[in-house]
């Protein structure tokens, strides 16, 4: 690796442009090495941490709350998801609050009355944190199975913890049997900071080329980071965001540490990011997808002819995969997905658990059962028949 990081990347970018910056990207990129600076603010964030993990704890029982040092350890066995993560909050002695994370004893009162904790001091839940608080030392919100830690208000805090972990149940609900996949044996951690300014210099001090993105996920470090403001343009909602990048967290830490930070490599590339998109939607209930802009710009694009050929789509390797594509892969696993065919959903589920064990699906045709040309012709008209024939907005 020549001394560098590497991890797995995320690019949003311009609403509806056709070129590369209008989308998101998720391959294997290099990461530049943390200033010595950042090292040392890092390093002095961790020994304040160490310095109060004990706290009401009995010995040897860790914190609830402590930010491992790397990704997150890897379970070859047992249930897929255990009911909480490690360090287990209620071997610790925690309250679980809210229906939803949990809180030391000696905070469990203050919690009542409405106080919070911060760092060393409790305080009222609705009050502002001061502007120059950085992510790390805002709030931590520990559920069963995440780790939040932001400076955003508190009760965007819990909104965000509580959609991270209907999501990790979600994911597992919905593909743990079929991906089979497992949860790994610590909580996974998500990095929620409040402004594009803070965010902007998470991604300087990790990715060679930073752009406006508005989530990524840091393959070595097996953390999430998600931007609270939106992007100028062509942003999804923080909803989408989340949901994508935890998707890529939670199957690439179901893999032995060989194999992590690997994206799927051609012909396979679509579908390690068809997944991620068509989790964007898991939990929707409205008749609205949380990703709906994805369909705008691809009904726009097929309006005017610039969709790109399923074979042309499936030969794309990561560098080459730009936001068009990825709202066209939205479209199509929308369709490979469907109810309307139980045995090729089954076939390309199986062929994301082959990937994921670093096995050979075969070939794209006999995953959609059909040569790409014909699977083409009727992913086209199923989306034409949805959207009609009018010009688009």
């Amino acid at each position: 690796m020549g001394g560098k990081w590497y991890g797995l990347r995320a690019r949003r970018g311009r609403k509806g442009g056709p070129g590369r910056g209008s989308g998101e990207t998720h391959a294997p990129v290099p990461f530049k090495p943390l200033p010595a600076r950042r090292l040392l603010v890092h390093g002095c964030w961790l020994l304040a941490l160490a310095a109060t993990a004990c706290r009401g704890l009995p010995p040897g029982v860790p914190h609830p709350e402590h930010l491992p040092l790397g990704p997150a350890a890897w379970r070859a066995e047992g249930e897929r998801l255990p009911a909480r993560a490690a360090p287990d909050p209620l071997l610790a002695g925690w309250t679980r609050v809210d229906d939803l994370h949990y809180v030391a004893p000696e905070d469990a009162d203050a919690y009542a009355q409405g106080l919070v904790r911060v760092g060393a001091d409790l305080v009222p839940r609705a009050q502002p944190l001061p502007t120059e608080t950085p992510v790390e030392g805002g709030h931590v919100l520990r559920t069963d199975h995440v780790l939040l830690r932001t400076n955003v208000s508190y009760e965007l805090a819990l909104d965000v913890a509580r959609e991270a972990e209907l999501h990790v149940q979600r994911v597992f609900e919905a593909w743990g049997e079929a991906l089979d996949i497992r949860f790994p044996a610590d909580a996974v951690v998500v990095l929620l900071m409040a402004t594009r300014e803070e965010f902007a210099m998470h991604l300087a001090h990790r990715v060679a080329e930073p752009v406006g993105w508005g989530a990524f996920y840091d393959a070595t470090t097996g953390i999430v980071n998600v931007c609270a403001e939106p992007a100028p343009r062509g942003a999804l909602p923080w909803t989408a965001d989340l949901r994508h990048e935890m998707t890529h967290q939670l199957l690439d830490l179901s893999r032995p540490p060989r194999r992590r930070g690997q994206a799927f490599g051609a012909p396979w590339f679509w579908l390690w990011e068809g997944i991620a998109v068509h989790a964007e939607q898991l939990g929707d209930t409205g008749p609205r997808p949380t990703n709906v802009a994805r369909y705008g710009r691809f009904r726009r694009r097929l309006y005017m002819g610039q969709w790109a050929p399923l074979r042309d789509l499936v030969a794309r390797e990561a560098r080459d995969f730009e936001g068009r594509h990825y709202d066209q892969t939205a479209s199509w696993m929308s369709v490979l997905l469907t109810a309307d065919d139980p045995a090729r959903t089954a076939r390309v589920l199986q062929a994301v658990r082959d990937l994921l064990a670093g096995r050979s699906p075969g070939t794209v045709e006999a995953v959609v059962g059909r040569s790409l040309e014909a699977e083409e012709a009727a992913w086209l008209e199923t989306w034409r028949s949805r959207f009609g024939r009018r010009r688009p907005r």
